[in-house]
């Protein structure tokens, strides 16, 4: 309405943000103390997790955003839209882009448990679900929580948002790939679990698939090569194990467990 100035809310989580420290903070009572004092300062319930990539593989974004942006271009027959036919981004999902988002978790959960055996870390907040994620954090806004689909289909925090679009010049509208659904959720939460996933040799290959995709949209190169590896000359833009230099089991499993490389 006044960019910058209102914004509108569809709804409210009640379920506690999740937070992490690489070391245990020295003042307010450690990490717990300090989390206490944001919850009075901020009026936000906060989880502390047992590290950064718990929080970050908590948050099971990076297998909705980008796969429905890929499955709704997959169904979208090329014609562009007039204003009144954007599609919605999360209601009037399908059965088959439902799958794809149940896929990409599937795969990424595979690299959870793989982290879990291999380190210390626990991964709490990884569930193995997409469903979970959605009824804990919408419960009371969901009508029908039967299954993926229907979550996001009845979801009322989910109601008139619509996918992000672009305004060509004769007035209609085509898919705008140049937001954080894509430009972001890649490279800063996709692709670094993929490359976790890819160093201890776990087959990803519906992630494989949106990504290759949608690299082409955006004009970047991370996945590469025969077998489509994170070789591209982008890589080093994501938060991706590789871009550090990370590239075998050992080091991997080393920084995961002490935060260093030796």
């Amino acid at each position: 309405q006044e960019y910058g100035r209102t914004v509108k809310i569809l709804g409210a989580s009640r379920v506690p943000i999740p937070m992490a420290f690489h070391s245990e903070p020295s003042r307010y009572g450690g990490s717990a103390g300090l989390a206490s004092v944001l919850n009075r300062m901020l009026d936000v319930e906060f989880d502390v997790a047992d590290s950064p990539l718990s929080v970050v593989m908590g948050c099971i974004c990076y297998s909705i955003h980008p796969v429905i942006t890929y499955g709704k271009v997959l169904e979208w027959d090329g014609t562009p839209w007039k204003e009144s036919e954007i599609p919605l981004f999360y209601h009037g999902i399908s059965e088959v882009v439902a799958e794809l988002v149940n896929e990409v978790h599937s795969e990424f959960y595979s690299v959870a448990e793989m982290i879990r055996r291999e380190t210390t870390s626990q991964l709490k907040s990884v569930k193995p679900e997409v469903s979970y994620f959605l009824k804990t954090r919408y419960r009371e806004n969901i009508g029908d929580d039967s299954n993926t689909m229907s979550c996001f289909n009845t979801n009322e925090s989910y109601r008139g948002i619509s996918l992000p679009c672009v305004r060509s010049e004769n007035g209609k509208f085509t898919p705008n790939y140049n937001q954080r659904y894509v430009n972001a959720d890649l490279p800063f939460e996709m692709i670094p679990i993929m490359g976790i996933g890819e160093i201890f040799g776990i087959p990803m290959p519906t992630c494989v698939k949106v990504v290759e995709f949608l690299q082409g949209k955006i004009g970047k190169e991370y996945l590469a090569g025969p077998a489509m590896k994170l070789v591209g000359k982008d890589v080093c833009e994501t938060r991706a194990p590789q871009s550090y230099g990370i590239t075998t089991e050992t080091e991997l499993i080393q920084r995961l467990t002490t935060g260093s490389v030796a």
